[in-house]
């Protein structure tokens, strides 16, 4: 249970932390129409940054 526990507390947390930069793309599109963005590409970012996150995390996990 250990196990589960940990895996979900990596993909929830890369979640957060990657939505710290997307929520930076959203205000700076709120700021300015140039830097605007469509939604359904800042979602597309957003799944690729926790993806990233999570990769590094179960690497880091494996290797220690």
């Amino acid at each position: 249970m250990a196990l589960v526990h940990r895996e979900v507390t990596i993909v929830l947390n890369a979640y957060l932390l990657a939505g710290l930069p997307i929520a930076f793309v959203v205000l700076a599109g709120w700021m300015s129409p140039i830097y605007r963005q469509p939604w359904k590409r800042v979602a597309r970012w957003w799944s690729w940054c926790a993806l990233m996150l999570v990769a590094s995390a179960f690497v880091f996990v494996l290797a220690g």
